[in-house]
């Protein structure tokens, strides 16, 4: 039963998705957000704010171009984590390891520098999202399993979001999964980024932060 609870927490928002495809409005909009993460997280500024899309006062964006994993938690001075907990958010949605993932990062590494950051987080009091990866258009994709060696990205998304899931469902996370927002699913259940939806390939365009900001306010609304 324990498993169970734990499973619907970690899949509330793809839970919440089947009753609409519509932007909410926030309920509170002087509830205070952290998104903490790589580049897909801070360039939005090319386009627009998170704030903005969202329809809120006090939104803050800790998105870093490169960033993997271990980098939010030991680069800088204050490092990435430090910042996001002295903001002193009602909430951090937490969205990283795609670089993890370009740069052939074992998933169970992943996982342990997330779990990191997501205790940290919980030990100061600061509930925290996680966010499933996003994979590559498959133009890029084919490129690089074209390759020789062959690597397939989009499937080491697919096994590095399931061991996101995994650590979500194990720990009690909240697990908030933007894939049917902005993805394509084939007959062999990989997820594709949608083309309309990106800007090159791996990063977001304006129409693809839009979709982002779907689950993302029904989960700040359900907090």
């Amino acid at each position: 039963m324990k498993t169970l609870k734990l499973m619907s927490r970690a899949l509330l928002v793809m839970a919440m998705m089947s009753t609409s495809c519509t932007k909410q409005t926030i309920t509170e909009p002087d509830k205070k957000v952290v998104i903490l993460g790589d580049s897909n997280v801070r360039r939005i500024i090319f386009y627009s704010s998170w704030g903005a899309e969202l329809g809120m006062n006090d939104v803050v964006s800790l998105g870093f171009d490169g960033y993997a994993s271990s980098n939010l938690i030991y680069t800088g001075n204050p490092t990435p984590l430090a910042q996001a907990i002295a903001e002193d958010p009602d909430i951090v949605y937490l969205s990283v390891g795609g670089n993890d993932v370009f740069g052939k990062v074992a998933p169970e590494v992943i996982m342990a520098n997330i779990k990191i950051i997501c205790d940290s987080l919980i030990a100061e009091g600061i509930p925290v999202v996680v966010t499933s990866m996003l994979s590559q258009i498959k133009s890029r994709n084919d490129f690089y399993k074209n390759q020789s060696p062959s690597y397939d990205f989009n499937q080491k998304f697919l096994e590095a979001n399931g061991a996101l899931l995994q650590l979500c469902v194990d720990n009690g996370y909240e697990m908030m999964d933007t894939r049917p927002y902005l993805c394509v699913r084939d007959s062999a259940n990989i997820w594709e980024l949608a083309d309309e939806f990106s800007s090159d390939g791996i990063h977001l365009n304006l129409d693809g932060y839009q979709q982002w900001t779907i689950p993302l306010s029904y989960s700040i609304n359900h907090h």
